[in-house]
């Protein structure tokens, strides 16, 4: 996303990050990270609700080879707590683009935990919503 900041600002664009936790674990999980967004916390997953976002199947998380590797390296390596039960850790995310009169122009509600349209497919729709003011299909 950072590559593509220029474009980004082009068109005059915001881009908004929503972490589904708690503000301390959203720390941690930024530290060390150049984040230059905004970035929203909301372990109630209201706005989840809100943009018809989804859980993920437990099976479907935790027997994928990359989930499970990326858990595996948080546990062993940097020493990380599992989430707790009831916790955010199958909401799925989603990528939206809202043009500046407030309509959807673009959404990608994830259907798993890798599923995310590359980088140049959201700047691409950003840059359409700032051209034509109106919603694309996505």
């Amino acid at each position: 996303m950072l590559r593509q900041q220029e474009r980004i600002d082009a068109v005059g664009s915001v881009v908004v990050v929503v972490h589904d936790s708690r503000e301390r674990v959203c720390a941690g999980f930024l530290k060390g990270l150049d984040v230059p967004y905004p970035v929203l916390v909301d372990p109630e997953l209201a706005s989840y609700r809100t943009w018809g976002l989804a859980n993920a199947s437990a099976a479907g998380t935790f027997l994928s080879p990359r989930v499970a590797l990326g858990y595996a390296k948080r546990l062993l390596v940097d020493r990380e707590r599992l989430p707790r039960p009831g916790s955010a850790m199958l909401a799925l995310g989603g990528d939206f683009v809202v043009n500046a009169e407030g309509q959807i122009a673009y959404s990608h509600p994830q259907q798993s935990v890798d599923d995310r349209p590359p980088v140049g497919v959201l700047v691409r729709e950003l840059e359409h919503a700032a051209s034509s003011g109106g919603p694309t299909a996505s």
